[in-house]
């Protein structure tokens, strides 16, 4: 391969690169109103969430929209935390009898010679 092969090589590659980031940056910012099919509850779940008040939400023409920041609150409201495995509170209850363990026993004190 001539230099010039590589150079032209590399020169289509960096159009392509720079044609992605055009195209990332002219996406328009997210809708501020979002209907059950573009939902990430799913769109039975999102009208259901409607109907039992969870989110406020209005129907137009078919489709049920709810604003993005009730949205994004609800998921903020239900975040999951892991629960431990039987092996992790094992070894956490482990360690917290050595901790207390090295608590109660005193040092001993060495005689001077």
């Amino acid at each position: 391969m001539t230099e010039r092969t590589a150079l032209e090589t590399l020169a289509r590659g960096l159009r392509i690169a720079l044609d992605g980031i055009e195209a990332l940056l002219a996406t328009p910012p997210p809708a501020e109103w979002v209907d059950q099919y573009g939902s990430p509850f799913g769109a039975r779940r999102h009208c259901r969430l409607v109907r039992e008040g969870k989110l406020r939400g209005m129907k137009f023409e078919g489709h049920v929209y709810v604003r993005r920041s009730d949205i994004d609150a609800l998921l903020e409201r239900h975040v999951v935390t892991r629960k431990p495995t039987e092996e992790e509170s094992d070894a956490a209850a482990a360690a917290a009898a050595l901790r207390a363990m090295r608590e109660t026993v005193v040092p001993t004190r060495r005689k001077k010679a």
